[in-house]
């Protein structure tokens, strides 16, 4: 994956100053470790891939 410009945080604050510290998630990207945390199988997910469903 190639690197993607970031816009910087649009507020400064002295006290807790924020941070970007990574890009957010492609569209899709965390699908597969959603689903197996909340209990579909490998075989599920990759059936809901391959579907096109996920």
């Amino acid at each position: 994956m190639r690197p993607a410009p970031v816009v910087d945080t649009p507020i400064r604050l002295s006290e807790t100053p924020g941070a970007i510290r990574s890009r957010a998630p492609t569209l899709g990207e965390h699908a597969a470790e959603i689903l197996g945390e909340i209990g579909y199988s490998v075989e599920e997910i990759a059936h809901l891939r391959d579907a096109r469903i996920v």
